[in-house]
C-alpha cells in the first residue's frame, strides 16, 4: 500500500484551531494540544504540517486595529512564503472585520498598494496570487463565524470568482 504524503501550509492558525475545536467537538486531553496535527490526525492518512505562517492579530489587507498600517504582517505579504503545499488553509477576515478595517471595491486586477488597504482588494489579491501560484494545491478558505455581513459575503462572491472552497 502506498502511503499519501500531504504537506499542509495554514494561515492564521490561532483562529483555525478555535473554529475546528468547536466543529470537532475536540477534547484537548486526549492530543497534544497542537490543531494542525490535530486535524493531520483526524483526516488524513499520513501527512506534515509543511509550514505555519499564522500571525496572531493579522489581517488580511494593510489595514490593522486602530487604523494602524499592518503592511508588515498582512496575508498579502505573507502570502509568498507558504512552501509547496498539497492542501492550503486560508482562516482569514475576522481581524479585518474585527478591526473595522474599510471593506473597499470588488477588485479582480490591478492592484495598487493603496488598494491593499481595504479588505475586498486585498482578499481578491489574496485568492488571485493563491490560485495562481499553487495550481494544483487544494485551497480552502474558513469563514469564522460572527464576522460583519461585508466580510462574510465577501469572501462568499471573492472565493466562487476563484473557484476555492469556502467553509462556513
Amino acid at each position: 500500500m502506498e502511503t499519501l504524503i500531504l504537506h499542509i501550509t495554514v494561515m492564521s492558525l490561532p483562529a483555525a484551531k478555535v473554529a475546528f475545536d468547536i466543529l470537532l467537538n475536540f477534547d484537548e486531553s486526549q492530543s497534544t494540544n497542537f490543531f494542525a496535527h490535530l486535524l493531520i490526525a483526524k483526516f488524513l492518512i499520513s501527512a506534515s504540517l509543511e509550514r505555519n505562517n499564522s500571525y496572531s492579530g493579522s489581517t488580511v489587507c494593510h489595514t490593522g486595529y486602530e487604523k494602524a498600517d499592518y503592511s508588515d504582517r498582512s496575508f498579502v505579504t505573507r502570502m509568498d512564503n507558504l512552501g509547496n503545499p498539497d492542501v492550503l488553509l486560508v482562516f482569514g477576515g475576522t481581524n479585518d472585520s474585527w478591526a473595522k478595517a474599510p471593506v473597499g471595491s470588488y477588485q479582480y486586477a490591478d492592484w495598487t498598494k493603496a488598494d491593499l488597504y481595504s479588505f475586498r482588494p486585498a482578499f481578491c489579491r489574496l485568492m488571485d496570487y493563491l490560485t495562481k501560484r499553487y495550481p494544483d494545491t487544494r485551497i480552502y478558505n474558513i469563514t469564522n463565524t460572527e464576522l460583519s455581513e461585508d466580510v462574510t459575503t465577501s469572501m462568499d462572491e471573492i472565493c466562487r470568482h476563484y473557484g476555492v472552497t469556502n467553509i462556513r
